[in-house]
């Protein structure tokens, strides 16, 4: 029988610590913010608007940006579309086509990164026909 003595469990107790996660350590995250929370395209026309991210927690890798909700006409492109670690922003252009009917919506722009979990941001888009009406 193998007896343990106090000194060899202070020794366990101290490598099971050292090996155990940190409960008061931050977790990874990000977060997503628009230049506005509202924006006006003209059918035939564009919007820019900035889409800032933060990274939290230790988390250093890439955001990819997409928009969702857009209204019939409209089409989102971000420059870049992936925010690399060495950035915080991306430019998002929202493109009217030139037959885009009038409209009101809630646009969602989503910021997902490897395991992070993904934040969204809203801007209210508003749409107007060509010649302003």
């Amino acid at each position: 029988m193998t007896r343990i003595t106090r000194g060899a469990v202070a020794l366990l107790t101290m490598a099971l610590v050292a090996c155990s996660d940190d409960p008061a350590a931050p977790s990874p995250a990000i977060s997503v913010t628009s230049s506005a929370n509202a924006a006006t395209v003209a059918a035939g026309g564009t919007a820019n608007l900035t889409i800032t991210v933060a990274r939290t927690g230790g988390f250093t890798g890439a955001i990819a940006l997409t928009a969702e909700g857009l209204p019939a006409g409209v089409t989102a492109a971000f420059n870049p579309a992936s925010v690399p670690s060495t950035a915080a922003s991306s430019t998002l252009t929202l493109t009217g086509a030139a037959g885009a009917a009038a409209a009101t919506k809630a646009i969602t722009i989503k910021a997902t990164g490897t395991g992070v979990t993904a934040k969204t941001a809203t801007v209210n888009l508003t749409v107007t026909a060509a010649g302003g009406s």
